[in-house]
């Protein structure tokens, strides 16, 4: 429901800045979960190695920051696209 060309062209480079945050933060999460993957299998074979636990537990909370960020930026995306559907965003996307 389009007023104006001017309009237009906002709402897709609004889409279009907030698709690309959304799969940059989603890239920065593979990135961190595969991080996380290789220092639990460090940890796996060295048990006794501290290090390698310590640096696992700091990944993790690298990983949790990456999944929230992703997560709120996904939230953007899809409150956006419902609003300018004319959609109510559902309530597990709050404001």
């Amino acid at each position: 429901m389009l007023d104006s060309p001017k309009e237009g062209f906002m709402n897709e480079k609004s889409f279009s800045t907030l698709h690309h945050a959304c799969a940059h933060c989603l890239d920065e999460l593979e990135t961190a979960t595969r991080q996380t993957l290789n220092l639990l299998a460090l940890v796996e074979r060295f048990p006794a190695n501290v290090e390698h636990q310590t640096a696992l537990d700091m990944q993790c909370v690298r990983e949790r920051k990456a999944r929230a960020d992703f997560q709120r930026r996904e939230r953007g995306l899809l409150r956006f696209v419902a609003e300018e559907e004319g959609f109510e965003p559902p309530n597990e996307f709050p404001r």
